[in-house]
């Protein structure tokens, strides 16, 4: 397992806060939805302290805050955004089934070809 260095800790750190400020919360609130204590808020803001896995995977639960944004600073993953993708393509093709449906249904009833 590979040991954070004191720079990627504070850019994890950043992360965080940037989360629990886009979230509109004060410290206190933030960790009791993560189930850590304030002191260790403010290490891991600071880039003191390293998220641990329960922590991180309270944030994901609590805030949909993918893992790779908090470790890695990317975006999303690849596996979430080909599963978001399929999902969304599907929900068009129906979507698309539907309106051809009902155009043609009202070309039926208004004898346009």
């Amino acid at each position: 397992m590979k040991t954070l260095t004191k720079e990627e800790m504070i850019e994890q750190g950043r992360r965080i806060k940037k989360v629990r400020q886009d979230q509109n919360l004060k410290q206190d609130d933030f960790c009791a939805a993560l189930g850590i204590s304030r002191f260790s808020l403010g290490r891991i803001e600071r880039g003191d302290q390293a998220i641990d896995s329960p922590s991180l995977f309270n944030l994901h639960q609590q805030f949909g805050v993918s893992s790779d944004f908090i470790l890695f600073g990317k975006i999303s993953g690849p596996s979430s955004d080909v599963d978001a993708i399929k999902k969304e393509l599907e929900t068009t093709k129906e979507l698309l089934a539907a309106k051809t449906e009902i155009i043609q249904l009202l070309k039926d009833a208004t004898g346009v070809k």
